[in-house]
């Protein structure tokens, strides 16, 4: 096993809860990426499927918990951690990414 050197670590911010951040994650994984990976959401949910809510569990047809794309131990099974707070800045010279 090689040991890697901090400066060559390599870690991943997610700006959104939506479905294409939980593609990449699962597309990350899949694909042997093994550094940290920080979903910022200012959901209080982890993904879910927005149409369906929007017109179906307000008419009554679907239930909230049926909208999720993926179990609530998905950040778990795919070592996310997730960070329920707005991004208000992106710093990219600095790799900074500022929440609330």
């Amino acid at each position: 096993m090689t040991a890697t050197r901090p400066e060559d670590r390599r870690d991943v911010v997610l700006v959104g809860g939506g479905l294409a951040s939980l593609r990449a994650i699962e597309a990350l994984r899949r694909d042997g990426f093994d550094g940290s990976i920080t979903l910022v959401t200012d959901e209080p949910r982890l993904p879910y499927d927005r149409p369906p809510l929007s017109k179906e569990v307000l008419t009554g047809k679907r239930t909230v918990a049926s909208t999720e794309y993926r179990p609530a131990a998905f950040d778990a099974e795919h070592r996310v951690d997730v960070l329920h707070e707005p991004a208000t800045e992106l710093r990219p010279d600095a790799r900074q990414l500022v929440t609330s």
